[in-house]
């Protein structure tokens, strides 16, 4: 699984990209989608597709401007308890 962020902006207001959303999850390899204001986060199988491909299918581009701001190995739930066991022992050193 990889996870994308991207920024997508509308001619209107920023909240007007929330029914961006909707284009992305008709997509088959996209997992899920959460809309952050005018960042989209997209959970996606990289077997299926890439962040590419899914702009395109999704024809995004046909209403709004969208720029890619990351695109990384979507981090495991054993790398997110290691990282909060880490702040927790470095807060408790303070």
């Amino acid at each position: 699984m990889r996870l994308a962020r991207i920024q997508v902006k509308g001619i209107g207001c920023g909240s007007c990209v929330a029914p961006s959303k909707a284009l992305f999850l008709r997509i088959p390899s996209v997992k899920s989608v959460k809309v952050y204001g005018s960042v989209i986060e997209i959970a996606y199988d990289e077997k299926l597709s890439s962040i590419s491909d899914i702009i395109a299918e999704s024809k995004v581009t046909e209403y709004y401007f969208v720029k890619v701001l990351s695109d990384e190995e979507e981090a495991s739930k054993e790398d997110h308890v290691l990282k909060s066991e880490k702040l927790s022992l470095q807060l408790s050193k303070e």
